[in-house]
């Protein structure tokens, strides 16, 4: 007798599992669909601009504020994907966003940070792109943001 029961609670659990699982159609998706300059173009001088579209489908809040950023890397053969590599965000731009599918233009503008405040020794370095959201109404005592995406764009930069 407790053979068909524990059966049948086992298919009971199963079924409340898949039943009130997240479905892909409930997850958030952000991608870069195209940027100018176009990727791996040299980059000289001490700055840039960057036309930046994004697809995205937001379904975990009703708004969300999307940053697109330049990351810098540096002391690294390997780009802007060097495992445990040093980098610095250089600039910035936020977009709004509203629950469901859709697309967003953002312009980024790049200034080298070779101020005081500068980690960044003389030589070559990399430029990648990378976003992040956080979901609003924010809370500044327990901020809600997640990393999307980092260097999945990258630009090597001349020394000035």
């Amino acid at each position: 007798m407790k053979r068909p029961l524990i059966f049948l609670l086992l298919m009971l659990v199963m079924l409340s599992l898949s039943v009130f699982a997240p479905r892909p159609s409930s997850m958030d998706s952000f991608e870069i669909v195209s940027v100018t300059p176009a990727p791996g173009t040299q980059l000289s001088g001490s700055q840039a601009e960057f036309h930046v579209k994004v697809r995205y489908t937001l379904n975990s809040a009703d708004t969300a504020r999307l940053a697109v950023f330049s990351e810098r890397f540096w002391n690294t053969p390997q780009g802007c994907n060097a495992p445990g590599g040093k980098h610095q965000t250089e600039g910035g731009q936020d977009v709004l966003l509203k629950k469901g599918t859709g697309e967003a233009n953002v312009i980024v503008a790049w200034h080298e940070d070779n101020g005081p405040r500068s980690r960044i020794p003389p030589g070559p370095s990399f430029l990648g792109l990378g976003m992040r959201l956080w979901k609003l109404p924010y809370n500044p005592i327990h901020p809600s943001s997640r990393l999307v995406s980092l260097s999945g764009h990258c630009y090597p930069v001349s020394p000035v």
